[in-house]
């Protein structure tokens, strides 16, 4: 299963569940820009970086959610993530590297268990 289909059938259901987008004051940002790329002068940027899923509550950025194909390993996306949380301003906005690490793991668990059970 391609990582479009895990977001499909698993991630976005698993996220509905858990009441993401469906409680008041919660949101779940798709395809949600982090920065909008590296300086490369002469007025050109990088590539954007860009998070699978950024969770909102109240107008507070609360996780970051990387998905992957379904066969790759529980932990696969958490570098990316952990990157996207070093960069200064993603930091202010995601939290910790830590934290995110934490709801990435926390929520990947959650996703795997019930898809085991």
């Amino acid at each position: 299963m391609n990582e479009a289909e895990t977001r499909a059938e698993h991630i976005d259901p698993a996220l509905k569940a858990a009441g993401w987008g469906v409680v008041e004051g919660s949101k779940i940002l798709r395809e949600h820009r982090i920065t909008a790329g590296r300086i490369e002068g002469h007025g050109r940027r990088g590539k954007p970086l860009t998070a699978d899923y950024v969770l909102e509550y109240r107008n507070t950025k609360l996780a970051v959610n990387e998905a992957k194909a379904w066969d790759e390993a529980l932990t696969a996306g958490v570098a990316q993530a952990k990157n996207y949380a070093n960069i200064a301003d993603a930091v202010a906005d995601l939290g910790s590297a830590d934290q995110i690490k934490a709801t990435f793991t926390g929520f990947q668990k959650y996703l795997y268990d019930d898809a085991v059970a």
